[in-house]
């Protein structure tokens, strides 16, 4: 006896035929199935330049700090 297919001797609790229990999307695609698909590549194109020069500064003030240590 399986309650999803309607046959089941549970009577008031069966989830089934209780129209009061929440149901919730599994995935993001059932949660959200109109949203467009993330372009990473795209939107990270123009941080290439930022991270390399905040790398930079931090490589070269953790340097300064050995050095006048």
């Amino acid at each position: 006896m399986n309650c999803c297919d309607y046959d089941c001797d549970q009577g008031h609790n069966c989830p089934v035929r209780n129209h009061t229990t929440r149901t919730y999307p599994r995935t993001l695609q059932e949660a959200f199935p109109h949203a467009p698909d993330p372009v990473w590549e795209a939107e990270m194109r123009g941080y290439g330049l930022l991270f390399f020069t905040h790398v930079l500064a931090f490589f070269g003030g953790f340097v300064a700090a050995l050095i006048l240590m």
